[in-house]
C-alpha cells in the first residue's frame, strides 16, 4: 500500500505579453496551443507527479530480519523514501 500526497498536475507553455504605457503595466498570458495531424491540443511544459509519502509491505517471510531489510532496500532504491517512511509486517 503507498500513501501519496497530492495529485499530478500539468504545467502548460505560456506565451506572455507586456504592454507598458506612462502610468501603467499589462501583462498578457495565454496557454500555448499547437495544431498537428490529430488535431488540436495545448503545449504541456512538465507534468508535476504527487509525492510518494509512505510505503506498507506486506510479505511472506517478512518474520526474518534479512528478508526485511532487503525488501527495506529495494523499496528505499526504487522510491527514494527513508526507512522511516517504510512499514514491513509479514503476511498473516
Amino acid at each position: 500500500m503507498l500513501h501519496a500526497s497530492g495529485t499530478s498536475e500539468n504545467v502548460y507553455v505560456q506565451d506572455e505579453e507586456t504592454d507598458t504605457d506612462e502610468s501603467r503595466t499589462q501583462e498578457k498570458r495565454s496557454v500555448v496551443v499547437v495544431s498537428d495531424s490529430s488535431g488540436e491540443r495545448t503545449l504541456v511544459q512538465q507534468v508535476v507527479s504527487l509525492q510518494i509519502s509512505g510505503v506498507i509491505v506486506v510479505c511472506s517471510g517478512a518474520s526474518s530480519s534479512v528478508v526485511k531489510e532487503r525488501v527495506s532496500n529495494a523499496v528505499q532504491a526504487v522510491l527514494d523514501l527513508p526507512t522511516n517512511r517504510i512499514c514491513i509486517v509479514p503476511a498473516a
